[in-house]
């Protein structure tokens, strides 16, 4: 009698431990629901589960949890929003320098997308919203007589990209955006607004401040050095854009340059010395024409990148004791 009452006793606590991890998960979908459904209230362009590889360049990547599009001049808002709903905030340009993991991406991620009418033209000063485009930006400008922007023209990102990574060109005519640099507004994740200056930034190639801050640009303030001709300028961002596509690969399924270069020696000659040119793990290759690209050459993920990048980096190492730093950016 003991023994069939211990054992009533146990099934039924397995059937009450049962019943309560059902209840448990299904309050928590409820919360999940509500929360979203709070969220769009509050944010109605948000969208849920979306797939982010084809807002890059290697259109490799999984979902974001939450998504949203917006203009440079919404990002306080929306930074505020969620920080005061504990939701951690990532930040996507033209997604030309990012690698995001085949897993997806966690929170909440904003596209900024601003347009030419961000850009604002003074007789010494441009300024223009984080999210315009580079190719936009340097064609505004060369409309409007303005010179000295033309080493941007091919290189792909936006103006927030281009900043954030000190964008530049390298060789003879070496110039980052870090020589016409003069201010920028910046937001706090709690979205407080503050301007800085070049100091603040601590430009050195390919890096500034923001890389490890977790502030915000959303405008920025270039010095005007000179003034031309339209067609002129036009005629150079011509000639700068077919410079860069002659030694460029062919597939545009890349992310530029994956490493920085190292000691002022190119990335690209080390990996190519180190036998690694056209080297290739699952769809991902080292292109065969620039090696200090990644080529995806059809359904690459995000792992056999990650897998060449380790390689490269590694067999660097062994041949020249060099160590190379990645120069795209990792999200998620």
């Amino acid at each position: 009698m003991k023994v069939r009452k211990s054992r009533t006793f146990f099934v039924l606590g397995i059937d009450a431990f049962a019943f309560g991890l059902f209840c448990a998960f299904f309050v928590y979908k409820i919360c999940v629901l509500v929360r979203f459904f709070y969220m769009e209230f509050d944010l109605p362009h948000i969208r849920e589960n979306v797939p982010l590889k084809n807002f890059t360049t290697w259109k490799i990547g999984g979902s974001a949890r939450f998504f949203i599009e917006a203009k440079s001049a919404e990002v306080p808002k929306i930074l505020s929003w969620a920080n005061s709903k504990g939701i951690k905030t990532h930040i996507l340009g033209a997604g030309s320098n990012v690698l995001i993991k085949d897993s997806g991406v966690d929170g909440l991620v904003v596209r900024l997308k601003d347009d030419v009418s961000s850009v604002k033209i003074s007789e010494e000063t441009v300024s223009a919203g984080a999210g315009v485009r580079l190719a936009q930006f340097v064609d505004c400008l060369a409309k409007n007589g303005v010179s000295g922007f033309e080493f941007l023209a091919g290189i792909p990102g936006t103006i927030g990209g281009s900043v954030f990574m000190n964008a530049g060109v390298g060789g003879s005519d070496r110039r980052e955006i870090s020589d016409v640099f003069i201010g920028a507004q910046l937001c706090s994740r709690k979205g407080e607004r503050f301007w800085v200056g070049p100091d603040f930034m601590e430009f050195s190639h390919r890096k500034s401040a923001l890389q490890s801050s977790e502030n915000v640009l959303i405008f920025a303030s270039f010095k005007i050095e000179k003034k031309s001709c339209p067609d002129e300028i036009l005629k150079k961002t011509r000639e700068n854009i077919e410079a860069r596509l002659k030694r460029e690969p062919k597939n545009r399924r890349n992310a530029g340059s994956v490493f920085k270069a190292c000691g002022g020696v190119p990335a690209g000659f080390l990996i190519d010395k180190a036998g690694l040119k056209g080297c290739r793990i699952g769809d991902a290759q080292i292109s065969g024409v620039h090696a200090n690209w990644i080529e995806n050459l059809g359904c690459a993920t995000s792992s056999d990148v990650e897998a060449l990048i380790n390689l490269a980096k590694e067999k660097v190492f062994e041949k020249f004791g060099a160590r190379l730093e990645e120069e795209v950016r990792f999200l998620g």
